[in-house]
């Protein structure tokens, strides 16, 4: 006989769960019959800013090159810098053609580039197997440019919960102090980035909040004198929809920003292009 239906009640795996294993350098999960390929991490140093470097990677015969974008140092020998940004990107035929377009302006830099990717990545939504197709989607853009990444909710929603963002796409947390890869910082060229998460907690005291404070005030603007600070869900947006979704950050977190003179708020989630005017707490101001 077939159980009643119980919408709100315990299924029958309630007592045997998904457990995700991590591993060295792979990672699967049993009940969604998948297994990742052999993910490998490689931290390069010594590299001489604004110099190309060729490479290539084991069992493949292709050659691959990438330009270290310069250091900031203050003076005007760093720009044109330039910051591709971008978010929600996917694996669509529009995705094709937002990665075609970024791949012209990134190819066309003067001085130095990077791309930043404001969360959403591969909405692979809990089918596994899609990170392994945007990756190969995205192979020819990251293997030639940098790109930085915060997580959005397609990481972390629908069975993800960050296992495949965290193990394929490290962000340089450690080396800014912070405890998750869900937040980081980092000098490229003229600009200090600082990518936050949407869904982590917020509020002072918190691990992120603290983290962000400390880091806002070691900023040297005679280096970086460009901040751009970059979440997944927007403060501000005219999407009814999304309207105050992350009205708890903003609250947590908007009075640092200001105060430490960030220059640029990326976000991403609402799936449209808007500009907002200088803003701080609802209002215009000269300062937001």
């Amino acid at each position: 006989a077939r159980a009643p239906f119980a919408p709100y009640g315990r299924g029958a795996s309630y007592k045997n769960p998904t457990e995700v294993v991590d591993g060295i350098g792979a990672y699967n999960n049993p009940q969604m019959v998948y297994t990742s390929p052999v993910i490998h991490t490689v931290t390069l140093t010594g590299l001489v800013p604004g110099t190309t470097y060729y490479y290539t990677v084991a069992n493949d015969l292709r050659n691959f090159t990438f330009v270290m974008p310069p250091n900031g140092d203050g003076s005007a020998s760093v720009y044109p810098f330039t910051v591709a940004m971008t978010a929600d990107l996917g694996q669509t035929d529009i995705s094709a053609q937002t990665k075609e377009l970024l791949k012209k302006h990134l190819r066309g830099a003067e001085k130095g580039s990077v791309m930043l990717l404001s969360g959403d990545l591969s909405y692979a939504d809990g089918y596994y197997p899609r990170w392994d197709t945007w990756a190969r989607f995205m192979e020819d853009l990251a293997t030639e440019f940098p790109i930085m990444t915060v997580g959005g909710n397609h990481e972390y929603g629908d069975g993800e919960a960050w296992v495949s963002y965290n193990a394929r796409y490290p962000m340089p947390y450690q080396q800014s102090g912070s405890v998750s890869n869900l937040w980081w910082s980092r000098d490229v060229g003229p600009v200090h980035l600082i990518g936050l998460c949407s869904y982590a907690e917020t509020a002072p005291g918190s691990l992120q909040y603290e983290w962000l404070s400390e880091d806002l005030s070691s900023i040297d603007r005679s280096v970086t004198p460009w901040v751009i600070v970059m979440m997944h869900a927007p403060w501000y947006n005219s999407n009814s929809g999304h309207r105050a979704e992350a009205e708890l950050m903003r609250q947590d977190m908007e009075a640092l920003l200001v105060n430490n003179g960030v220059d640029v708020v990326l976000n991403g989630h609402v799936h449209a292009y808007e500009r907002i005017l200088p803003v701080y707490n609802g209002c215009r101001t000269a300062c937001g």
